[in-house]
């Protein structure tokens, strides 16, 4: 989930970009006596920022949310599976990307068999409020007032004077003149409104700490912001009160009104409106006309930096965003095409398209690319075996099809040497036909090749093909044999 971040009260969340200063990481290194399976390796990152991407570059496995720690920090861990030559080396060289829609850090690793690596990430925030009442808004009850809290935050705990009433995200009930509701706001789920209804006529609303009231509000990691009704303002009956709770980076400058023109600051707010809606584009065409707009000031040349990263940012997501298009329209005519041999080439086309959407979710997390990514796994799911078929001919005359009577077997080497030429070895897997045809499958990993045998039925015919699986693609093919 993207945060909303102020510059000038509207600056945009991409701005952000420009902020990979703040990160706090520590690379992760071998925990001592930590052991997993012997034919994987775990990393562990601990960080109190949530939504954190945790990827690697050597596979497609992803981190996981899978606790939090004593402290209330979150626990993020990633699991690769190492493959066979992975495996005979004992190690896996690759790089690890942890990531927050306000910037990322990756460390090039060598992650060894069996064991288990840690690291930590933070960004920090610290929290602030808009004011969103209307002087004219009335609450329509008697005996009532209205404070509401609206944050992407779901874990808010508020204090009224002192006692809390949300905890968690959950109301308490704790003071019998408030009642408190949480739900989420009508149309955005990604937003939580906090509302609670003070009663005007009890005994506590008589008291000017009822009447000027301080909320306390905090939520995992951030500081206590203290919220207090605007000069002149009071809770009595038919009053309501909105309030907008952001989080900010602790760094993040708030500029004054004078620095940007509202020309400037409305093209940067379209900027982020279409970066949100993941139209890259138009959002890097808004960003330029921003940075175009402003002056020589030297108070604006954070922002200058800041847009022309984000420029740069917005190219690089539109050339995923592209790639990722032209690979899904790819498949779609791929598979409403006639070609027989087609399979290899969809499930090469898929492997890219997902390369594709885990660099744009790296780069600009959303759950559109998590959804993407779930289905191309399950669609490659469909291609976790190979295929191959062909035909079976006379070495001398490839003209002649080798009608029957030889056995096929699946063997770990991936080239034929002097060892293979005359005997059987491997696992059995089928036969070619009468009329020299074959059509094997067999699941990706299992064999590096294909050796083709003559029975002993077979009088023509005593000197072994191969078939090399080393690709692990579908493959069609012709294997020649000799006499």
């Amino acid at each position: 989930m993207r945060r909303s971040m102020l510059l000038i009260f509207v600056l945009t969340a991409g701005l952000l970009q420009a902020q990979n200063n703040l990160i706090t990481y520590s690379e992760p290194q071998e925990v001592a006596g930590v052991t997993i399976s012997p034919t994987a390796t775990k990393v562990v990152i601990i960080s109190p920022n949530k939504d954190l991407s945790l990827t690697h570059s050597m596979g497609h496995e992803r981190g996981e949310l899978v606790g939090r720690e004593p402290n209330g920090e979150y626990r993020y861990e990633l699991t690769h599976n190492l493959n066979e030559d992975e495996q005979d080396d004992g190690f896996c060289k690759t790089t690890v990307t942890v990531s927050v829609a306000q910037g990322s850090k990756s460390s090039a690793l060598v992650l060894r068999a069996g064991k288990c690596y840690m690291g930590t990430f933070e960004i920090p925030f610290k929290f602030s409020c808009v004011d969103e009442s209307n002087d004219k808004a009335v609450y329509p009850y008697e005996g009532k007032a209205k404070v509401s809290f609206t944050s992407e935050e779901a874990d808010l705990q508020i204090k009224f004077n002192g006692t809390t009433v949300v905890e968690d995200g959950k109301p308490l009930q704790s003071l019998g003149y408030v009642e408190v509701q949480v739900s989420k706001e009508s149309g955005n789920s990604g937003l939580t409104v906090y509302e609670l209804t003070f009663d005007t006529n009890s005994e506590a609303a008589g008291t000017s700490q009822f009447k000027r009231p301080t909320f306390g509000l905090r939520s995992s990691f951030s500081n206590t912001l203290e919220v207090q009704l605007r000069e002149g303002a009071q809770l009595n009956a038919k009053t309501m009160f909105k309030y907008r709770v952001l989080l900010q980076l602790v760094e993040t400058v708030i500029k004054t009104k004078k620095v940007l023109t509202s020309a400037t600051m409305q093209l940067m707010a379209n900027a982020e409106q279409a970066s949100k809606d993941r139209k890259f584009v138009a959002a890097q065409g808004f960003y330029q006309q921003a940075l175009d707009s402003l002056g020589t000031d030297g108070d604006v040349a954070t922002t200058r930096i800041a847009l022309e990263e984000n420029i740069t940012h917005m190219t690089e997501c539109t050339e995923w965003d592209q790639k990722a298009a032209k690979y899904m329209q790819y498949i779609k005519q791929l598979k409403e095409s006639e070609s027989t041999d087609k399979m290899s080439t969809i499930e090469e086309a898929f492997q890219q398209a997902l390369v594709c959407y885990t660099n744009l979710d790296r780069l600009h997390p959303n759950p559109v690319y998590k959804t993407f990514i779930s289905r191309i796994n399950k669609s490659l799911e469909a291609f976790n075996f190979i295929v191959i078929e062909g035909t079976v001919r006379d070495r001398r005359d490839n003209t002649k099809v080798v009608a029957g009577d030889v056995d096929i077997y699946g063997v770990h080497s991936r080239t034929f040497d002097r060892s293979m030429e005359k005997k059987a070895q491997g696992t059995l897997l089928g036969a070619i036909d009468a009329t020299g045809k074959f059509r094997v499958q067999v699941d990706k990993g299992t064999y590096l090749g294909l050796l083709f045998v003559p029975t002993s039925a077979n009088k023509v015919y005593d000197k072994n093909g191969f078939v090399s699986l080393e690709e692990q693609k579908h493959l069609k093919t012709t294997v020649y044999i000799s006499e």
